[in-house]
């Protein structure tokens, strides 16, 4: 049986040379080498389950520590970086764009766009007030916030340079988390405690037409070729039509996800990953169903135990669903021997059952905090994240 949730691939991290090389795990993440894939730790950057991750074209991963941010290498060599008030706390969001990297960061009532590099933080564009989500749409970048009902839209160049602003009406109960431009069309994700809404947006006015109404989470759209598609509710589905069609690939499983990296286009299910080669059709791109333990020499001494704990479990949960037996991880080329795993049930964040998300700042609006509370759950659920 199962200890955590559903073992699967919840973001795409890194494509290097145009092989897609790191991706976010329900718990974890992992790094192609050579032909199999590596299981990296999330005790290495805080108490995430799975941190947000993200990294610049063929660059260093960066990923949103509890204490700070952090730099990972092909290797899965992990550094602290020198970017004070950019930590778990601050940093809502992260999405990629012209080859860089940018954060979402709220503190102290005031939203700033930030551009990550290992040697600084750039402040592009700020906002007084509280953002929820930010995405990249192709030489856009959209912050969004939603306030009793309405939402605002704010476009802006990769420099921070504003381009728009609009107003849409949504449910109440909802929040936008994504906003993008497919083919002739914009559309937005609206996140509810029951599912996602996809809408389109008007070109005048402020009320969106609902285009799918999903009982989970939306991902998508994007578009391949002359269509537009997107997944819902373990289907992937096309614009025109919304309704789901033949299973397009060779899966076990129902399609989990649909994302964007680097102009690829990548279709999801669990712990496969495949992608659209330029004739539209999937081909397989990562099967992580024989994920490979950690490399311990590459983990600090005080969290190796730790590690092996998580480790332990992810790869119990992995051969419940998929079959196959545990690893024991590994000690790399050094010839260290791994610890042994602690006897105990690991605790907090760090490998117990219970899903963890994000905190909200400490000084988020109180009329937004259940809106914000959602809009977290969803996105960290989402998380391409690149887009």
């Amino acid at each position: 049986m199962a200890h955590g949730p559903e073992p699967g691939v919840v973001g795409l991290v890194r494509s290097t040379g145009g092989r897609l090389d790191t991706v976010r795990l329900t718990e974890g993440l992992a790094l192609r080498q050579g032909d199999g894939w590596r299981y990296v730790c999330p005790v290495q950057f805080g108490d995430a389950l799975s941190p947000d991750a993200l990294a610049a074209e063929d660059g260093d991963v960066y990923v949103v520590g509890s204490d700070g941010l952090l730099s990972m290498d092909g290797e899965g060599s992990v550094r602290a970086l020198d970017h004070p008030g950019l930590s778990r706390d601050t940093v809502l969001d992260l999405t990629s764009s012209h080859g860089s990297v940018y954060g979402l960061r709220y503190s102290d009532d005031r939203s700033e766009l930030v551009r990550l590099d290992a040697s600084d933080a750039t402040v592009l564009w700020s906002h007084d007030g509280f953002i929820q989500s930010l995405n990249a749409d192709g030489e856009r970048l959209w912050l969004t916030s939603t306030v009793d009902g309405t939402a605002t839209l704010h476009a802006v160049t990769s420099e921070g340079e504003s381009l728009q602003q609009r107003t849409v009406a949504v449910d109440r109960a909802g929040v936008i988390t994504r906003v993008v431009q497919v083919l002739d069309a914009l559309y937005a994700i609206e996140a509810q405690p029951s599912g996602n809404r996809l809408l389109r947006l008007p070109d005048v006015g402020d009320v969106p037409e609902v285009v799918y109404d999903a009982g989970s989470v939306v991902y998508g759209p994007i578009a391949e070729g002359a269509a537009g598609w997107f997944v819902a509710d373990g289907m992937l589905m096309s614009l025109d039509n919304r309704t789901p069609g033949e299973q397009p690939v060779d899966a076990e499983a129902a399609p989990t996800a649909l994302w964007s990296l680097l102009d690829e286009t990548y279709l999801v299910s669990y712990l496969q990953v495949f992608r659209f080669d330029r004739d539209g059709v999937l081909q397989p791109e990562a099967d992580l169903r024989q994920l490979q333990p950690p490399d311990l020499t590459r983990v600090e001494d005080a969290l190796q135990s730790e590690c092996s704990n998580q480790w332990t479990t992810a790869s119990r949960d992995i051969a419940a669903r998929w079959g196959g037996g545990e690893q024991v991880p590994t000690a790399g080329s050094g010839g260290a021997t791994a610890p042994e795993p602690q006897d105990t049930e690991p605790t907090g964040a760090h490998g117990g059952c219970t899903a963890v998300t994000a905190p909200l700042p400490a000084r988020v609006p109180q009329k937004v905090v259940a809106l914000a509370a959602l809009a977290g759950l969803v996105r960290r659920r989402n998380r391409q994240r690149p887009r």
